[in-house]
């Protein structure tokens, strides 16, 4: 009895201060990831235009909501043209692409797909095939999504305009054609930008761009020009950025937080495609925002509640050849170097891909890598030890 009094005495003590085991076992976990992306707003909106040429005034302020056939504002008729210098000019630059050229591009990718595969290049080989699979997906959603041509559909976001007749110092009304919030920020792009158009913008070019607006509450008008439009709050979207190689973590249908210039807003992840090289992450919204009828390019934050990855201790992380990694414990006990795509951090722990995932490489290709999985064990302080020492 002594004896095993002794033995238990002697246990609890070791388990005391016995030291931390060197090698953890990876697990998936639910965690909460916040990202930061540029972004483009979409939405439907109607633009109306200047029946004469004159001053206009309005009543309403930018953001109010109004109904159809309600006044806005007035015109006071001019008998001349304002000088060009008197009235900004709203630029816009064309963003759209047609469906040929899209196919033509694939078709150069493919061609190039080919000769690397000839030449015996696999490694450049996979990264043109994963190029071209998002690029052909792109194309077939945009032939299965076109009812009519993204060209065609811009001029149904205009009000058409018809000249009035009226006298010089008339005062003319000018009433709304439609319901939703009233934007006196004309940025040209209003046709463009639609959500049928999706497929064929080129988000790459939008992502880079800081598109500027034209106040039009109040100043000379000219016949045709705008002089507000009219949003529908029914539904609008984000279209954020993302790499083409983190794809796999947004899924489709999933609710994503997104902080828009301080508000924080309840969205869900509609549709993930390419756009020339850009990743392209479309968030359907389901609240209004203040900023959401006068702002287009913008900053954003999104926050995915139920992200599932694996929790690496920062102490366990090294760099080998420009890789940042882990080194496993084989069934042998012996280690080797594992690169690791570290998605976000949590306290001292990063949270890292499962399986595999893609980098771009200094030529710009997209290349996968095998990384670590479930199950798999880890050395906790990896600096202590060398590529295939074995562990005790």
């Amino acid at each position: 009895m002594t004896a095993i009094f002794a033995y238990i005495a002697y246990s609890l003590i070791f388990s005391m201060f016995k030291p931390p085991s060197e090698l953890i076992q990876l697990v998936f976990e639910n965690v909460p990831i916040e990202s930061s992306h540029r972004a483009v707003i979409i939405r439907s909106e109607q633009i109306v235009n200047s029946p004469t040429s004159g001053t206009f005034t309005a009543d309403l302020g930018d953001g109010d909501r109004v109904k159809n056939g309600e006044t806005i504002g007035r015109i006071t008729v001019s008998d001349v043209e304002p000088l060009a210098e008197q009235v900004q000019a709203i630029e816009s630059t064309v963003v759209l692409v047609d469906i040929h050229t899209l196919k033509s591009e694939a078709d150069k990718m493919y061609a190039e797909l080919v000769e690397a595969l000839k030449s015996k290049a696999f490694i450049e080989a996979s990264a043109l095939q994963r190029e071209l699979s998002f690029k052909l997906d792109r194309i077939q959603k945009a032939i299965d999504n076109e009812s009519k041509s993204a060209f065609e559909l811009k001029e149904a976001m205009v009000s058409g305009t018809s000249k009035v007749d009226a006298k010089v110092g008339d005062i003319l009304p000018i009433r709304t054609r439609s319901s939703g919030l009233i934007s006196y920020y004309i940025d040209g792009q209003e046709a463009q930008l639609t959500y049928d158009n999706r497929y064929q913008i080129a988000f790459d070019q939008l992502f880079e761009k800081t598109l500027t607006a034209t106040n039009t509450a109040i100043g000379p008008v000219r016949f045709g020009t705008p002089l507000f439009k009219i949003v529908n709050t029914a539904s609008w979207y984000i279209a954020c950025e993302v790499r083409l190689e983190d794809f796999e973590l947004y899924g489709l249908k999933s609710k994503v937080t997104v902080t828009l210039q301080g508000e924080r807003l309840e969205g869900v992840i509609e549709d993930v495609f390419e756009s020339e090289g850009a990743g392209v992450l479309m968030i359907k919204m389901s609240q209004q925002s203040s900023s959401m009828h006068n702002s287009r390019t913008v900053q954003v934050n999104i926050k995915r509640d139920e992200v599932k990855g694996l929790k690496v201790p920062k102490d366990a992380l090294v760099n080998r050849n420009g890789f940042q990694g882990v080194l496993r414990v084989d069934v042998d006990r012996n280690t080797s170097f594992v690169p690791v795509e570290i998605i976000d951090e949590v306290g001292d722990d990063v949270i890292v891909q499962d399986r595999r995932f893609s980098y771009k490489n200094e030529d710009g290709d997209i290349v996968a890598m095998n990384t670590v999985r479930h199950g798999d064990q880890i050395v906790r302080t990896a600096n202590k030890y060398r590529e295939g020492e074995k562990i005790d």
